[in-house]
């Protein structure tokens, strides 16, 4: 790297750095903000009525509230509507509400809501629920709330997303709105891409995706027809290209991943260095590593006792190609969308959604204001089911979200921008020394 480069390199260091550093004091004044009006809220309730000051109501701020019919162990998440509800009117949010009966459904209404100018969205189910009502939203200036009610939940725990539906609602009314990036697929067999919020892959993930659905939904015709396919999948040679480079990395694989997300699956932590909000996919291609060896990684990494192997290549890319000498399926979340030669891109800060402080980020809300969240939460599960008018809760009208919906992609607010201008050099840098 010359002098000249190097310097621009430090240089853009330094704006991520200052970009970071402003993300954490905005959302540190924010928690400021709720303790105040939850302490003011307090005072109040001590004072007589003939002394306290009455203020005209902020009027609610309007969601669609997506709830799946069937998620979680029980599939029983549809009887939590009412509960929802309340916890969100409890917080100055007035949801509408869809329920959810299949994906295609899930993207049109949240993407006629994105149109007919809401500014907030929330998905309540599970990971398919939530990719759905993401492919809606991308591109548009509405912001994604998550309730998670699945049994995995990957997106929503690499996103700091709590479980607890209290938590979440209090979560979603603090807005700590981030822009994070989605992956974009396009293989052959497919009329159009496909976007993405976890992963995609090549070869045997295809085939043990659709079974272990099917096994999960008692789909046994699905599980008898792709189980042999992956067992039997004999290795390919698999060529990759990164952003474009002349040389291509050539493999002997059953399976390269494209991540955007540390987990997928079963809750398993495919690639725990992946990032939402870095505005780069993560390629990790299992060469030499038959389907036996690959069954006992997987198992160790849902127990975290995965150790390193150095047959697992990694590399960082914001545009992927993988093609094979012979046609391998493609598979994004758990849908198997086409075959190779497969194209892989990230859309960097392509959609707007509220965050915790989950791992799966490189700009996490601030600590203080999680802090506050969890607190506020614990005020509303003491007064019962729903926030009571004595219980100060958290303004839906927070500055989080109002700033997020007037700067659209969010991509200076959240310090998108500057990293996606670093990321790229590092990934060449990083990718020119280690292969």
């Amino acid at each position: 790297m010359s002098r000249l480069g190097a310097q621009r390199l430090a240089a853009k260091g330094k704006r991520v750095a200052r970009a970071a550093v402003e993300v954490e004091q905005r959302d540190g004044s924010r928690a400021r903000e709720i303790v105040r009006a939850q302490a003011a809220a307090r005072i109040r309730a001590m004072l007589p009525p003939a002394n306290q000051v009455h203020t005209s109501p902020s009027p609610p701020l309007p969601a669609l509230l997506i709830i799946n019919s069937k998620s979680g162990p029980k599939r029983d998440s549809l009887l939590r509507v009412r509960e929802l509800v309340e916890l969100l009117a409890g917080h100055g949010i007035a949801a509408d509400v869809r329920v959810k009966l299949h994906k295609s459904q899930a993207r049109r209404e949240a993407r006629a809501a994105a149109r007919a100018g809401y500014p907030l969205v929330l998905a309540a189910g599970g990971d398919g629920t939530v990719a759905a009502v993401a492919r809606g939203l991308v591109g548009t200036k509405t912001v994604l709330g998550v309730i998670p009610l699945g049994t995995y939940n990957n997106v929503a725990t690499s996103l700091g997303i709590p479980t607890g539906a209290t938590e979440a609602c209090a979560l979603i009314a603090a807005a700590p709105v981030r822009a994070i990036d989605v992956g974009e697929v396009y293989a052959r067999g497919m009329k159009r891409p496909r976007v993405f919020l976890e992963v995609g892959a090549v070869g045997v993930a295809a085939p043990l995706t659709v079974a272990s659905q099917g096994f999960e939904k008692g789909r046994w015709d699905a599980v008898t027809k792709h189980l042999p396919h992956a067992v039997e999948m004999s290795p390919a040679i698999l060529g990759v290209r990164l952003d474009g480079q002349g040389s291509v990395h050539r493999a002997h694989s059953v399976l390269a991943v494209v991540a955007n997300t540390p987990r997928a699956g079963a809750g398993l932590v495919v690639a725990p260095e992946a990032k939402l909000d870095d505005g780069l996919l993560d390629l990790r291609v299992y060469e030499e590593m038959p389907q036996s060896v690959l069954v006992t990684h997987f198992l160790a990494a849902k127990i975290g006792t995965a150790a390193s192997d150095a047959r697992i290549r990694y590399a960082h890319g914001r545009k992927i190609v993988i093609r094979s000498n012979q046609p391998l399926p493609v598979v994004v979340d758990t849908k198997v969308v086409g075959s190779t030669p497969a194209r892989f891109r990230v859309r960097t800060g392509g959609l707007l959604v509220i965050v915790g402080n989950g791992d799966g980020l490189a700009h996490p809300a601030a600590s203080a204001l999680v802090s506050v969240v969890k607190e506020q939460a614990a005020l509303v599960e003491d007064a019962g089911d729903a926030p009571e008018a004595g219980v100060p809760v958290i303004s839906a009208r927070s500055a989080g979200l109002e700033r997020g919906r007037r700067t659209g992609s969010l991509a200076l607010a959240l310090a998108t921008g500057a990293a996606v201008g670093l990321m790229p050099s590092l990934s060449r840098w990083f990718n020119r020394h280690r292969h």
